[in-house]
């Protein structure tokens, strides 16, 4: 299992709200696919996959804040 955390995306951004999710559970991704959309007070920004692997869970939903650093998919 590789548990995919939210990078920080900009240089004083601490938390980002999903504003939409590119792939399920169950979806194949490989490096560099965008997996969601977040927004921050700045911009609605792509975040993309830092590993391939099946997604086996999606830990928050579309509107959901997620803090730089917590994990928010986990691929297997």
């Amino acid at each position: 299992m590789t548990e995919l955390k939210m990078p920080k995306l900009g240089q004083t951004t601490t938390e980002y709200k999903i504003t939409s999710w590119n792939v399920a559970v169950g979806d194949t991704v490989e490096k560099g696919d965008v997996l969601c959309e977040a927004e921050s007070d700045k911009a609605v920004t792509d975040v993309e996959s830092y590993a391939s692997g099946k997604v086996a869970k999606i830990h928050f939903e579309v509107g959901d804040y997620v803090e730089v650093g917590q994990v928010f998919v986990t691929l297997e």
